[in-house]
This record gives structure tokens, C-alpha cells and sequence, in this order.
């Protein structure tokens, strides 16, 4: 007797309000997507109402705000009956258009039915605003839900210490937060240009693309830096099957690191005003953790250059064997820099080096270095004369000195008019 499941009790409520009002059906029909929608129905048929004659009465209701009725429809009941009236009314909580009352009747409607649908709306209209109310924390919860598996996804992804994982686990827990069809990140390069990093359901032109900022949709949303919502496909994209499209920037502090960006190819929608607040928050999250693991990458890599110059340092000061200190010193300057082959080259002193005194030194002797060398060659032969000698040789070394053919000076010389032993040998032997 309805079209819709009573899980949220709408088929108990619109049957009592049947009752109340004294018609034999009622439905809620809201503006879709072009054509009105029921949203909820009690002993009424299935039907589009764009091709009823009740299309003009109820679009009346749903634009301008003004009941309508109309009779003599012959419009089939869910129980087979026919009704020959049926009546729209607007369905307003404060000043907002929600939907329309639609009633139908076996018998002509008077003006006391159309006062008690206008009652009946009323009601309804309080019950859509709970209901709305109730739906949109439920949103909030399950968005608020996904948030967090998504931020446990990201930590856990950070612990491994690999962007390219990190961005990985971040476009798919997107794209299943938003029951996408296809999500990607794109990223600032040190050129300006955006490049796409991770990706889920882009084809390979997609993923090749590049972006400058401002051009583009992604290169407007990094420029402005505000998140933006689309509808059908874009002109110039790469997909055409798109019904639907968010993106909105990695931002990170007062920085725009890149963009995230989801779409889905189906025909209803799926993605509104609060969608794309929930992705701008997700998107600082990403953009958050990107940040801070690219910060320990450059702080690990300097600890590991801190500790490579510490090593070569003591290899320098306290190393023993040259050739096995320069072959570990170029290990660990391969596993620093991340290279698979490192070489040393070394310059070598050729072996046979001529010396040269210094041009501030004069090699030719002075007069003062003159007299140093005579002081120490007359010590020499006065430390020389004066040898003890014993006294059973003393003639003996008299005469050896006295036959000298050919003395080396007058000072060094031994002659006869000096005879007797020396003042020292005279002490020595007394």
C-alpha cells in the first residue's frame, strides 16, 4: 500500500494522516532531478507524476507555493479504486520549500478537505525537518567515521616511512569514503607544475597529465584555494562518462601542497554542499600527514649524513689501513647518497721532487757565520791538544808532534817552543 519501506515510519504516519484527513491516499513528492519524485506514499501507485494529468497541479505547488486540486482525474489507487480528485498542497518549514502534499479522493474534495490538507501538511512538514535533522547527523556520523579509519590508515602508513605508500592508502580510502569512480592526487613539483602521484580509475592520459597553476580546474582550485563541486563532464577532460566531480587543495598550514579530486559516473547524484565540506577536511588531513613524513624523511636523511661525516672523520684522525678506510668511506657514501655505484679519486705527489731552499734563505755563508765556524774550529783543536797523555809516552809524543811536515795552521800546530807536558797533564801526573 506504499512505496516506501517503513523502516523510518512513514507508511504508519502517512496512514494515519489519510485517516485524519478523510482522503484515500496520501505521498510526498519532492522536486528531483527535472520531474518530481514521491519520496513517501501511502495507497498510491508508482507512477510519474510528469506524465499524469496532475503534472501542472503539483508543479504549481512545487514553484510557486500555491495549493491546487483538480477532479475528475480517474487517477488507479494501489487498492484498485480510482480516485476522481486529487489535491497538492506545499509543504513550507520556516520559509523553506520541502516538498508537496499530494491527496487523492474517491469523491470530490470541498474546501474543509483542502483546510484539513493544509493542517496535514504542516504536520509533515515538522516531521521532514526531524527527519532531515536526523539524516544529516547520521551523515555527519558516518562522515566523521570515515575520517577516522582514513586518519588510523594514514598513521599506519606513516610508520612505513614511504610517501608513495602514504599517498597510496590515502587515494583509496577516498575514494571509498566517497563511493568514487575515480579519485586522484596531484602534487606541486619544484617546476610549478602538477603532477598526479597516486590514482584509482584514471586512464593513462589522465595520469600523464600536467597542470600548471591557474590552468585547469585543479590549477584554478590550487590558485584560489577553495574546494569546488561539478556537475556533468568538463570541457577539455579527459573523461567524458563524469556525472559528478569534487576537488578541493592539500592544504597545509598557510601552504597548497596540491589538489584531491573524486568522481562518480552514475546518474543520481551523490555529492552536495556537505560532501564537499567532509573532502576539504580530508584533504587537510592528507595534506598534514604528507607534510610532516616528507619533514622525518629530510630529518632522517640528515642524521644519516651527520653520522656518514662523523665516520669519516674518525677514519681520517684514528685510521690505520688507507686502502681499507677508502673503500668503507665510499660504502657508506653510496648507502647515504642512495647511489648504487660511488668512486674516490685520489692525487698522488710524484715521486721524485726536486728541493728548493726557500727564497727567503741566502745560501752563501755570512760574517757571522763565518766566525761561529772558526769559534768551533779553534775549540776543536784546543780540546784536541789538551788529550791526556801518560807519561812514558810524552818524549814520544813530542817528537811525532815535532816531525808533522806540514802543519794545518799556526794554532793547531805542534812545536818546540812549547816544551814540557800541558798545564793539564802536569796536574794530572803530579
Amino acid at each position: 500500500m506504499t512505496t516506501r519501506q517503513d523502516a523510518d515510519g512513514w507508511s504508519a504516519r502517512l496512514g494515519h494522516l489519510t485517516a485524519l484527513a478523510r482522503v484515500d491516499g496520501l505521498a510526498i513528492v519532492v522536486a528531483g532531478q527535472g520531474t518530481p519524485t514521491t519520496y513517501a506514499g501511502y495507497n498510491m501507485p508508482a507512477i510519474a507524476w510528469s506524465a499524469t494529468p496532475a503534472a501542472r497541479t503539483i508543479a504549481t505547488a512545487l514553484q510557486q507555493r500555491t495549493p491546487g486540486q483538480l477532479n475528475a482525474m480517474g487517477m488507479p489507487l494501489a487498492d484498485g479504486r480510482n480516485a476522481g480528485s486529487l489535491a497538492a498542497i506545499p509543504i513550507v518549514w520556516k520559509d523553506q520549500l520541502l516538498g508537496a502534499l499530494v491527496a487523492a479522493a474517491i469523491r470530490p474534495m470541498d474546501p474543509g478537505d483542502m483546510t484539513n490538507l493544509a493542517s496535514a501538511a504542516e504536520i509533515v512538514a515538522l516531521d521532514l525537518a526531524d527527519a532531515n535533522v536526523s539524516w544529516r547527523a547520521q551523515r555527519q556520523t558516518e562522515d566523521l567515521e570515515g575520517r577516522l579509519r582514513a586518519s588510523r590508515e594514514l598513521s599506519r602508513a606513516l610508520r612505513m616511512r614511504d610517501i608513495e605508500a602514504l599517498l597510496d592508502r590515502a587515494v583509496q580510502q577516498v575514494a571509498e569514503l566517497y563511493t568514487a569512480d575515480g579519485a586522484s592526487i596531484m602534487l606541486l613539483g619544484e617546476d610549478g607544475h602538477l603532477t598526479v602521484r597516486a590514482s584509482r580509475g584514471l586512464s593513462a592520459q589522465a595520469k600523464n597529465a600536467r597542470r600548471q597553476v591557474g590552468d585547469g580546474i585543479s590549477g584554478s582550485v590550487v590558485q584560489s584555494g577553495q574546494p569546488t563541486l561539478l556537475s556533468g563532464p568538463v570541457a577539455g577532460g579527459s573523461d567524458d562518462s563524469v556525472a559528478e566531480s569534487m576537488i578541493a587543495p592539500l592544504r597545509a598550514g598557510d601552504r597548497i601542497l596540491g589538489v584531491v579530486s573524486v568522481k562518480h559516473r552514475s546518474a543520481q547524484p551523490r555529492y552536495g554542499q556537505p560532501q564537499l565540506a567532509s573532502l576539504a577536511l580530508v584533504a587537510q588531513d592528507i595534506a598534514s600527514a604528507y607534510a610532516f613524513s616528507d619533514e622525518l624523511l629530510h630529518a632522517e636523511d640528515d642524521r644519516q649524513q651527520a653520522i656518514t661525516l662523523f665516520e669519516l672523520s674518525r677514519f681520517a684522525t684514528l685510521g690505520t689501513d688507507p686502502a681499507n678506510d677508502l673503500v668503507t668511506a665510499a660504502a657508506m657514501l653510496a648507502g647515504t647518497m642512495g647511489h648504487g655505484t660511488t668512486a674516490c679519486a685520489c692525487a698522488r705527489r710524484p715521486a721524485t721532487t726536486p728541493s728548493r731552499p726557500p727564497r727567503w734563505r741566502s745560501t752563501k755563508p755570512t760574517r757571522s757565520s763565518r766566525r761561529c765556524c772558526a769559534r768551533r774550529s779553534a775549540r776543536a783543536r784546543s780540546s784536541a791538544s789538551r788529550r791526556i797523555v801518560p807519561s812514558g809516552r810524552r818524549a814520544e809524543a813530542r817528537s811525532s808532534c815535532s816531525r808533522r811536515s806540514a802543519p794545518l795552521d799556526s794554532a793547531s800546530s805542534c812545536s818546540a817552543a812549547r816544551p814540557g807536558p800541558t798545564p793539564t797533564s802536569k796536574r794530572i801526573s803530579a
